[in-house]
């Protein structure tokens, strides 16, 4: 184990950096002023509030994820109600869970310091705030699957401490992944992380019998299909089919020719160029090091990578998925430089005119002033796209009020921006609850099922701002018994459909 610098480790970890973490990101982030952060918000919001009348999810809600997030959101908004500002809470308290996993980790495994610099380097890379509150299921199903991860690494260091096997805690991380892949199923890429880790237990026990190596391998799988399971069961959650099918297949990828994902994911790693540069000295050393938890933030990049690479569309909080071990690369690398740096043979090879011997250092000294210029240029960055955000938002505000005009005589609201309703408190059919571009390109929504959606719900409201393919058909439907408004602003426009009666 490490020696710290500070003297009461848990007030520090466990207080003192979420506090300041939870402070700092709601103090930065526009949460209030913001309208939507992010679309698919909307959808997020809408579930919620419709499970919580009683609508069930795959019954009456159409939904291609998993229930978990929102079961915890809809009784979220049973004690704190169904506002846009708690929900945004609710995925701030799972980001600073995730900032203090990831913070444990690189305590156990480096050290105080390099702990702090990596949850620093991670609140500033490319959009985390941003993710830190908008009301999505990715971060924080990635949060549950840090803490799966947290008790491994708690596991390890605690068996070399104290030479015996804490089981419990393979017990708590297989109950966390269980979780975090009903929240969102695609941390199931980590499964070839987790096996790693075990095997690599297993060469490092040195234990009479093979079940017992296996042992606790055992009990991870079983606490994490019996959590899986229990709450598959209990929400109704059981038909992968939904999870898997729908993203999968060759028909979504077809419907995005112009999508390249060799350059998003390219364009993804030059966002991060920083991270990559510091990255790169973070590799040389877990390569030299005999600790094989070292090499989880390398194994689990080259998986990401990997999925990325073959996945479509790419959309940007899919960042995610690299920036995490990025930053965990880059803080060894933050290590590395700090070392290399502190060495003297660099000044004695200067002295002798060995330049060739100086290029490492020139490169860790590259490195080092590249990512603390950053820092800066990023912090600005969040600075102006919050102001875009706020500017945003004043126009969907406008649209908002047109909408809360007639909020007393419509029940139903047909939009493709549920955030519309959210706001409103107005109802969504609960079939296109989730309505995106992938269910139009499948021909999950067509104009057999839009005929059938009016004729079933009669919207007394219909408002289309991101889907314009959709125009045509509400005109079809909808001409002789709607007036239509167009609303243009600086950014976007809106049509409103009202109905004349």
């Amino acid at each position: 184990m490490k020696k710290f610098l500070f003297k009461d480790q848990g007030l520090l970890f466990n207080l003192y950096i979420p506090f300041f973490c939870f402070g700092f990101i709601f103090l930065i982030m526009p949460i209030a002023a913001t309208f939507q952060f992010d679309s698919d918000e909307g959808q997020e919001m809408v579930k919620a509030i419709l499970y919580s009348q009683g609508f069930t999810l795959y019954g009456d809600i159409w939904s291609d994820q998993p229930p978990l997030f929102t079961f915890l959101l809809s009784h979220w908004f049973n004690v704190f109600g169904d506002s846009v500002f708690a929900a945004r809470l609710l995925v701030l308290c799972f980001a600073t869970l995730l900032i203090w996993s990831f913070a444990q980790i690189l305590r156990l495994s480096l050290g105080t310091i390099p702990a702090i610099i990596g949850i620093t380097l991670l609140m500033f890379s490319i959009n985390f705030m941003r993710l830190s509150v908008s009301i999505m299921i990715g971060l924080p199903s990635l949060t549950l699957a840090l803490v799966s991860l947290y008790f491994l690494f708690l596991y390890q260091y605690k068996n070399l401490a104290a030479n015996n096997l804490k089981t419990y805690l393979a017990i708590f991380s297989g109950m966390a992944f269980g979780l975090s892949l009903q929240l969102k199923m695609y941390t199931i890429f980590l499964f070839p992380l987790i096996l790693f880790y075990w095997l690599e237990q297993r060469k490092s026990q040195d234990l009479k019998t093979k079940f017992l190596g296996y042992y606790p391998a055992i009990l991870w799988s079983f606490s994490f299909l019996g959590t899986f399971l229990i709450v598959g069961i209990a929400l109704n959650s059981l038909d992968l089919q939904n999870f898997f099918q729908f993203h999968l297949t060759n028909s979504i990828k077809n419907a995005f020719p112009n999508e390249n994902s060799f350059h998003d994911v390219l364009m993804m790693y030059l966002q991060g160029f920083d991270y990559v540069l510091l990255a790169i000295l973070g590799v040389g050393k877990i390569w030299k090091s005999q600790e094989s938890l070292a090499k989880l933030p390398l194994i689990w990049l080259i998986l990401a990578t990997v999925i990325l690479l073959n996945h479509k569309p790419i959309w940007y909080h899919h960042y995610l998925l690299l920036s995490i071990p990025l930053v965990w690369l880059a803080t060894y690398g933050m290590v590395a430089a700090i070392q290399t740096l502190q060495k003297d043979r660099w000044f004695a090879a200067f002295q002798k005119r060995k330049f060739s011997a100086l290029f490492p250092i020139r490169y860790t000294a590259i490195a080092l002033i590249f990512s603390l210029l950053a820092l800066p240029i990023k912090l600005s960055f969040i600075g102006l796209q919050n102001q875009q955000f706020i500017q945003e938002s004043k126009d969907h505000q406008e649209v908002l009020q047109h909408l809360v005009k007639y909020r007393d005589s419509t029940h139903w609201i047909f939009t493709d921006t549920p955030m519309y309703a959210a706001y409103a408190g107005i109802n969504v059919p609960p079939e296109i609850a989730t309505l995106s571009r992938k269910r139009i390109v499948s021909q999950e929504i067509n104009n057999d099922f839009l005929k059938f959606l009016f004729t079933k719900y009669s919207p007394e409201q219909c408002l289309i701002e991101k889907l314009p393919e959709l125009e045509p058909t509400l005109d079809n439907y909808l001409g002789k018994d709607y007036s239509k408004v167009r609303y243009k602003y600086k950014n976007y426009w809106a049509i409103h459909y009202v109905k004349n009666d």
